[in-house]
């Protein structure tokens, strides 16, 4: 020891964990947590809307041939289908980091996403 006192700080945080990490996201002096952007949240979004536009740009083709043609996964194809839907305040919250902290893409991708926006609002704890 140096003979300095310590120093104690005091802050608002949550515990968030992604994976295998654990980080803690500190609140401002409003008490709101700052932005965590999840890269893997956002690259699941990207990959879903990908591949929705996938399917519209080959309407005379089966999802099952489409599935074929690109050497994909089919019940991974048809769950990116289904991130692909998710309402546009969910998608905007994950860009800008503000999503809740349980939300990740692993459990984004299992979710059985309802087609009612606000049911997905729910069910990912937006409501």
């Amino acid at each position: 020891m140096l003979g300095y006192p310590p120093i104690t700080l005091r802050a608002s945080a949550i515990k968030a964990r992604r994976g295998n990490d654990i980080k803690l996201i500190i609140a401002d002096h409003h008490g709101r947590a700052d932005a965590f952007r999840d890269p893997a949240l956002i690259n699941l979004l990207v990959e879903a809307r990908a591949t929705y536009q996938l399917m519209l740009d080959s309407p005379d083709i089966s999802i099952r041939a489409l599935v074929k043609q690109h050497s994909r996964c089919r019940n991974r194809f048809y769950k990116l289908l289904r991130v692909a839907m998710l309402a546009p305040d969910i998608v905007m919250a994950c860009v800008e980091g503000t999503q809740p902290v349980h939300l990740t893409a692993a459990r984004l991708l299992e979710a059985q996403l309802p087609m009612r926006w606000q049911d997905q609002r729910k069910l990912l704890g937006f409501a």
